[in-house]
Formats: C-alpha cells, sequence, structure tokens
C-alpha cells in the first residue's frame, strides 16, 4: 500500500513538472565582445511569462588605467524574469531582477612611495569581491525556428564589497590625498566614479523544447 502511495505521489509530481517545464534557453551576449568579456547564458521557462536564467561571464586582458597592468574579471548573474505579454512563451516585452555575484583581481600595479626620502616605485595586487542585487528589463523576440534576439539593461547597486591589497605600502597610499593611486578604482562594478552596477546585453541565442 506504502509503494502504491510512493507511485501515485511520484507520478503525479512527474506530471506536474511536465507541464512547467516549457522550454529551455542558451545565448551569448555579443555586446560583451565590446568590453572584451565572453558571456554564456541559459534560462528555464517554468511557464509562459516566468523564467529564471543564470549568467556568466569572465574577462582576462592587460589594462593601463592607474598603473594596471593585468586583470581578470569572473561574473555570476541569475536572473529573474516575468513576461507581460508573451506570443511564444516568454518572449515580449518584460521586468524582472537580477543579482551578481564579482571577483576581479589586478596583478603588478605600479604606484609611487617614499624610502628614505626617495620616490620609488613599486608594485602591488588588489583582489576584490562584490555581491549586487538590481532591476531589470528588457524584450525577447523569438522566431518560430527558435532562434532568439534579445536586448537587456538593468541597474543596480552593491550590497557588499571587499578589497585586499598585498602590498602594505600601496595601501597606506590610498590614505594620502596627494597621492593619484586610489583602490576604490579596483572597486568590481564601475569604481568610485559611478558607483552603481550597469547590467547591459544584446544577446542571440536558441529555443530548446
Amino acid at each position: 500500500m506504502k509503494n502504491k502511495i510512493l507511485t501515485t505521489v511520484a507520478v503525479i509530481l512527474f506530471s506536474y513538472t511536465s507541464t512547467l517545464a516549457q522550454h529551455f534557453d542558451i545565448n551569448l551576449n555579443v555586446l560583451n565582445f565590446v568590453f572584451s568579456k565572453y558571456e554564456l547564458g541559459a534560462e528555464y521557462g517554468f511557464n509562459d511569462k516566468v523564467a529564471a536564467g543564470i549568467n556568466i561571464n569572465t574577462t582576462s586582458k592587460n589594462m593601463t588605467e592607474a598603473g594596471g597592468k593585468k586583470y581578470s574579471e569572473f561574473n555570476v548573474i541569475p536572473t529573474f524574469k516575468y513576461f507581460l505579454t508573451p506570443e511564444k512563451g516568454d518572449d515580449g516585452f518584460y521586468l524582472g531582477a537580477f543579482a551578481r555575484y564579482r571577483s576581479s583581481a589586478s596583478n603588478d600595479n605600479d604606484f609611487l612611495t617614499t624610502e628614505n626620502s626617495v620616490i620609488v616605485i613599486q608594485k602591488t595586487n588588489v583582489t576584490s569581491s562584490a555581491i549586487g542585487l538590481g532591476a531589470l528589463t528588457g524584450y525577447k523576440w523569438v522566431a518560430s525556428n527558435g532562434f532568439i534576439v534579445e536586448a537587456e539593461f538593468g541597474v543596480g547597486k552593491l550590497l557588499s564589497n571587499s578589497i585586499t591589497i598585498s602590498n602594505k605600502n600601496a595601501e597606506d597610499e590610498t590614505k594620502n590625498l596627494t597621492t593619484d593611486w586610489d583602490e576604490k578604482d579596483y572597486l568590481p562594478i564601475l569604481g568610485n566614479k559611478i558607483p552603481v552596477d550597469l547590467r547591459l546585453g544584446l544577446k542571440i541565442g536558441y529555443r530548446i523544447k
């Protein structure tokens, strides 16, 4: 009797989740190529109006800003979307939210300091990590053959942030107002000049049903 009940419950749950499983979208954010980033995404449609996704992007490059030499970054970006007027299911205009975990590392950064009254050049590594949350909107177009084009825009803010500087002399320099070197330049969003997290996307992809 117990086995029959468990079997019946399993069949009901499987049937229910099968009706929820509408489709699975995979995509590539081509806009990030402009910023030398590479981003892949996947999105699961629970029904015609609700979808949740995950995006992963990374970059590794040389940089010249603020004396930086080698820079790398890694982002994990979950999203939630509610589609207002879908036609093919989870398409058209949507509103939603996104979160972000970002880590970055900038190595071999030059900075000036004073040793025995002599100005010398030293190096430091700067690593950072942050968690952010924001609002999201956009438009997704889905062709009958499953081809997808999507434009996405979001604005968010840091909820937590941490920065680690390997060279103590560099950390001391950040307290000196006369220096051009500022650890806040290595904040993993847009630095201290624009303290917001912008989410921009122009995606192409394919829908798997």
